[in-house]
C-alpha cells in the first residue's frame, strides 16, 4: 500500500519530482574536476586535504550542490504533504519557505560530514570500512524523517532529529520496509550499470544511465515515500493502509 501511495504522489508531483534531475548538471561539471567521479548511482569526491584553488572550487560547487538539492527536497516534501491536505501549493511561499531550506541544508551538511571517517578508514585501515558503514546506515535510518518533521512541523533541527528518532520507535515496520526499500532500488540501478556495461565493453555508459536514475526516480521516491507515511501521525492515512 506504501509504494501505491507513493507511486500515485509522484505522479501527481511529477514535475517536482523530475526537478532533481537537474543534479545531472552539477555532475556533468563536477567531471571537469580530478577529485569528483560517478559510478553506481552516486557522485564520490575523493579529498586529500591539500588546500588548493581546485580544492576550494570543488568545496564550493559541493555547497551550492548541497543548498539547491536542500531547495528542491523542501520543496518536494512540502509538495507531496500539500497534495495530501488537497491545499494549493502556492501557500508554501508564505510559510518560511527559506528558513526551513536553510535548517534542511544543515542537516544535509551533517550528514555529509559523518562521511569523512569513512574516508579515513578506507584510506588507512580498511578492515574497519564494514562496521563503519554500518553504523552510518543505523545514524541515516533513525535520522530519515528528520526533513519531513522540519518542512511539516516547522520544528527545530535539533526537535525534528529527536522527532525522526521518536517517529521511527512508533512506526519501525513502516519505516523499516521504506528504507530497505530504497536500497533496493538504488541496488537495482547499480546492477543496471553493470549490466550496461557488460556489454558495452570500454565504453562504460551504464554509469550515467544508474546516475539518471537515481536522479529522476529513486531520489524523490524515498522522499515522497517518507513523507506519506510521516502523514500518518496527522492521521491523514489510516492504519490499515500502512499494513
Amino acid at each position: 500500500m506504501i509504494i501505491q501511495r507513493a507511486v500515485e504522489q509522484y505522479k501527481e508531483n511529477f514535475l517536482v519530482s523530475v526537478s532533481f534531475g537537474l543534479f545531472l548538471a552539477f555532475v556533468f561539471f563536477a567531471s571537469f574536476f580530478p577529485d569528483f567521479s560517478f559510478t553506481s548511482a552516486s557522485l564520490f569526491f575523493l579529498y586529500n586535504f591539500s588546500i588548493t584553488i581546485n580544492f576550494l572550487i570543488e568545496l564550493l560547487l559541493i555547497l551550492v550542490f548541497l543548498f539547491v538539492y536542500s531547495l528542491f527536497l523542501t520543496v518536494l516534501v512540502f509538495s507531496v504533504h500539500h497534495s495530501l491536505l488537497n491545499q494549493r501549493i502556492e501557500s508554501f511561499l508564505q510559510k518560511k519557505f527559506l528558513k526551513k531550506t536553510i535548517k534542511v541544508f544543515l542537516f544535509n551538511l551533517f550528514l555529509l560530514l559523518l562521511s569523512v571517517p569513512i574516508y579515513f578508514v578506507i584510506q588507512y585501515n580498511g578492515t574497519f570500512l564494514m562496521p563503519v558503514l554500518a553504523i552510518l546506515l543505523f545514524i541515516h535510518f533513525l535520522l530519515m524523517f528528520t526533513v519531513q518533521s522540519i518542512v511539516v512541523e516547522q520544528k527545530k533541527l535539533s526537535e525534528s532529529m529527536a522527532e525522526s528518532i521518536e517517529f521511527i520507535e512508533l512506526n519501525f515496520t513502516s519505516a523499516l520496509k521504506v528504507f530497505f526499500l530504497t536500497i533496493l532500488l538504488y541496488t537495482a540501478a547499480v546492477l543496471v550499470e553493470f549490466f550496461i556495461d557488460y556489454f558495452s565493453g570500454d565504453l562504460f555508459v551504464g554509469r550515467f544511465v544508474s546516475i539518471f536514475l537515481a536522479t529522476l526516480f529513486v531520489m524523490p521516491f524515498f522522499e515522497i515515500m517518507k513523507t506519506y507515511i510521516f502523514m500518518l501521525k496527522f492521521h491523514i492515512i489510516k492504519g490499515a493502509e500502512m499494513n
